[in-house]
């Protein structure tokens, strides 16, 4: 017989199904149509979503008869996956109406992963647990896919025959964010609020611990969906209320969904004869047991059924995942011994609830992305009251210890560090260290941790106290020995990189010649300025205290050319000529690096001890903090040539000023005599500037080489201004 009734379904028009799965699994069930003798076999798979590699590993698969007959003969299938290993099987079978489920005559995994295990019988409101036990592959980064499927050639709905999941083997990420189910914040969200015949939960997840994942941020939402208490009697029973309730006997509390248990849509009204009176006593008097034992021996009825969907996870952002989930279910009813009580229960929870007295049902796991189905029952003698609001009774929705834990690999990613060597005097200062990194989790700052070392290495390096930024100077060395630096760059949890080495080395470097004591006169000299044997001009002789001097106005000076080699393939040392054979290498010889694009010098920079090629960068040894002159980037302002009188400016910069006042100076030109630069008085700044000289005179016909000994603070440099009697022609500034 087949029994059609239609309950108030205007009342459904704000719920919604989370999935074409839910929608075609509920319809009978929000529209109150009852078919009787019908067959409605579903499977859940429930297990983890990440495991290690090599790690044991187990499915819990329920089987449960959702329709309103009792099936026969239901084959259920678990095939062999790819990198999981089965290795054990058991069965726990579950009591419906009427009677209890059997579980497999011949329980192996042979049969469950090949044609499949048949399950003896199912009663209505029953179900069958297995737990198949294994070990997980041995590779990371795979997936082990699972599917469950059941068959029955008269079930009603195919649409939940089959359950699957995914697992990720995973090596455990350096560092985990945690999201706990906040009762308080999901009953404060507006749209939360109660459908009496079916409707929709926002679960909200709170950050508990961790950094907030990027995409998710400190919060997010798990959606849920209930459906109306579809009574087979034709009885309007509805919900009342979303509350948290709680448990003493389980110690836990949640999101609770509450029946009504009076008034209109309450689950005591119209009870069918069989619920209408007072019931014994049982041993373990507690509401699960009287009811699962009562509904199993036909003492009572059961009333209904309805179901929930729970929606998915936020899918894991970048290189995170989801490592571990906890979402537990539990339900409490009401039982008043001997006069009423009334109870719910999934039919997938195969578990009796032992305890002497209380109300709940075993807690029991499930599986976000899926429906579940639950009966429910009540019985009275008309006695029976409502529990809500002092003590409130029902479907939890979520355990307030419900979590979901994203990991990640936080570890930085080191995109350069330099200078990666540099060499300077004793008491001077290196150039910072600076390093440039990056991580996935934007969510928090990098943490840097710089440390020094004796020996090139990166490891058991000494903790530098204080140095916790991108860049770090090192202290000017006092001695002669090489130190290596290197950072630990720190992202979240225990994740972390470690850089590579770079090096301060103390050696020797290059300032102009001394001009005190004996000048000493340059004797060789070559000029394509026409000056070679000009006695009157005394060149070379005049440029004083070198070897050999080089002039000209358009030609340079072209040092060997020569292609550099990391042949050590580390960065730390200096690179050698490709094609000079070290046994040729002379400390002072000089060529020009095509390679890296720099003049180099064979030399020693720890005083003799080691020797290599390195860049001559640095024209002087720079004064710490002292005063100095820079002769060589002087800046000619006005007209130089012969007028017969010349006026124009020369500015010098200067470096390290203190702020301290100087009188005027006049400064008479040298080799070439009748110009005088006047420096008036001023003050200097506190720090870098220039001095701005004027020089005026009559020149000496036929124009010449005028030097400027420059002095102040103690700092001289000599500046060179060459003259000529064509008015025509560009002067150049020589130094």
């Amino acid at each position: 017989m087949i029994n059609f009734y239609f309950k108030h379904f205007k009342h459904f028009k704000h719920f919604k199904c989370l999935t074409l799965k839910l929608c075609k699994v509920i319809p009978m069930l929000l529209l109150g149509i009852n078919f009787y003798a019908q067959v409605d076999i579903g499977t859940n798979l429930i297990g983890p979503l990440s495991i290690e590699p090599g790690s044991p590993l187990s499915y819990t698969l329920l089987v449960t008869n959702n329709g309103s007959t009792t099936a026969s003969n239901v084959n259920i299938k678990f095939p062999v996956a790819s990198n999981f290993t089965a290795t054990g099987i058991t069965c726990t079978a579950g009591a419906g109406t009427g009677g209890s489920a059997s579980c497999p005559n011949s329980l192996t995994l042979t049969g469950l992963q090949g044609t499949g295990l048949v399950i003896p019988i199912l009663p209505e409101g029953s179900g069958i647990t297995f737990t198949i036990s294994g070990t997980s592959g041995n590779t990371p980064e795979t997936i082990v896919t699972n599917t469950a499927t059941v068959e029955h050639p008269g079930d009603s709905n195919t649409t939940n025959n089959n359950s699957s999941i995914s697992t990720g083997i995973f090596v455990t990420p350096c560092a985990t964010t945690t999201y706990k189910l906040d009762v308080n914040a999901t009953l404060a969200l507006p749209s939360n609020v109660v459908g009496i015949n079916g409707g929709n939960v926002n679960l909200v997840y709170a950050l508990a611990s961790g950094v907030a994942i990027p995409g998710i941020g400190n919060s997010f939402t798990l959606p849920l969906a209930y459906s109306d208490l579809n009574n087979q009697y034709g009885v309007d029973n509805r919900w009342q209320a979303l509350t948290q309730g709680s448990s003493s006997t389980l110690g836990r509390s949640g999101l609770m969904l509450v029946p009504r248990t009076d008034g209109v849509g309450s689950l005591y009204n119209s009870l069918p004869a069989n619920n209408s009176t007072s019931e014994t006593d049982l041993s373990f008097n507690n509401t699960d047991n009287v009811f699962t034992t009562k509904i199993e021996d036909g003492s009572l009825n059961q009333l209904g059924r309805f179901a929930i969907e729970i929606g998915n996870y936020p899918t894991a952002p970048g290189v995170s995942k989801i490592v571990s989930h906890q979402y537990v279910n539990w339900n409490t009813g009401n039982l008043r011994p001997v006069t009423s009580g009334w109870w719910l229960k999934p039919h997938g929870n195969t578990q009796i609830f032992t305890s002497s007295a209380g109300s709940p049902t075993v807690p029991i796991g499930m599986q976000p992305g899926q429906t579940y189905t639950f009966r429910y029952s009540a019985f009275g003698d008309g006695s029976a009251t409502n529990s809500y609001p002092d003590s409130p009774r029902g479907l939890i929705l979520g355990d307030s210890q419900n979590v979901v834990t994203y990991g990640y690999d936080d570890s930085p990613v080191i995109s350069s560090i330099s200078p990666v060597t540099q060499t300077v005097p004793t008491g001077v200062s290196p150039t910072a260290i600076t390093v440039t990194a990056s991580k996935f989790n934007t969510n928090s700052p990098l943490l840097y941790q710089w440390y020094s070392n004796t020996i090139n290495s990166n490891i058991n390096g000494t903790l530098i106290s204080g140095a916790n930024s991108a860049s770090y100077t090192p202290p000017a060395p006092t001695g002669s020995n090489t130190t290596y630096y290197y950072v630990v760059i720190k992202g979240d949890g225990i994740c972390s990189t470690i850089s590579s080495v770079t090096r301060v080395s103390v050696g020797s470097c290059y300032k102009p010649g001394s001009t005190t004591g004996e000048v000493l006169e340059t004797k060789i000299g070559i000029s394509s300025l026409g000056r070679a044997g000009d006695d009157a001009n005394n060149w070379p002789m005049v440029r004083k205290g070198g070897w050999l001097a080089l002039e000209s106005k358009s030609k340079g000076f072209v040092l060997n050319r020569v292609p550099f080699s990391d042949v050590d393939n580390n960065p730390a040392t200096p690179d050698v000529p490709v094609n000079i054979s070290s046994a040729n290498f002379i400390e002072g010889m000089m060529v020009y690096d095509i390679t890296n694009k720099c003049m180099k010098l064979y030399t020693s920079a720890d005083n003799g001890n080691t020797f290599g090629w390195y860049c001559i960068t640095t024209q002087a040894c720079p004064d710490l903090q002292q005063f100095s002159l820079d002769c060589s980037d002087v800046i000619i302002n006005g007209d130089t040539h012969l007028d017969p009188n010349v006026n124009f400016t020369i500015s010098i910069p200067y470096y390290n000023g203190d702020g301290s006042s100087y009188s005027q100076q006049s400064f008479s030109s040298t080799g070439t005599n009748g110009l005088t630069a006047v420096l008036a008085a001023g003050s200097l700044s506190n720090g870098n500037g220039n001095l701005i000289l004027t020089v005026s005179g009559n020149s000496t016909y036929g124009g010449g080489g005028y030097y400027f000994p420059i002095s102040l603070n103690g700092k001289e440099c000599t500046i060179l201004v060459n003259v000529t009697a064509d008015p025509g022609e560009t002067k150049n500034i020589n130094f």
